[in-house]
């Protein structure tokens, strides 16, 4: 009994002490929970966006996939025009030959007819 009446008299003694101790303790417990939800929300958010990221540079990687495929075909597209071209362009040249070769052939060194000839052929015009 002693005890108690010990410990009621300290309580009446300070009871200021012990309640602004105990709200004390009931704010950094509130704090400190309040604290943990809004690391949980915080570590939420920050996941979300990781995954945004991830998923933007993984279309980014696809675009730049597709850009140099689109790049490869062209290159492609460009030799193939490139080597046709080349090859009507060498046959036009033969053909211009074989063509001035047979005019030659057929004046017979008559220079006037192969002037004539070769200017009507190519399109040249003759300067006397």
């Amino acid at each position: 009994m002693i005890i108690l009446e010990v410990i009621i008299t300290f309580i009446k003694k300070y009871w200021k002490y012990l309640a602004i101790g105990g709200a004390g303790l009931a704010l950094a417990g509130y704090v400190y929970f309040q604290k943990s939800s809004n690391d949980n929300n915080l570590k939420q958010v920050e996941n979300s966006y990781l995954a945004q990221i991830a998923q933007i540079n993984s279309l980014r990687e696809q675009e730049y996939q597709a850009h140099q495929k689109n790049l490869e075909t062209l290159q492609n597209q460009l030799t193939e025009i490139q080597s046709k071209y080349d090859s009507a362009k060498k046959a036009l040249e033969a053909k211009k030959v074989a063509q001035t070769n047979k005019i030659m052939q057929d004046t017979n060194g008559n220079p006037d007819e192969l002037a004539q000839r070769l200017s009507k052929a190519t399109g040249i015009p003759i300067v006397k």
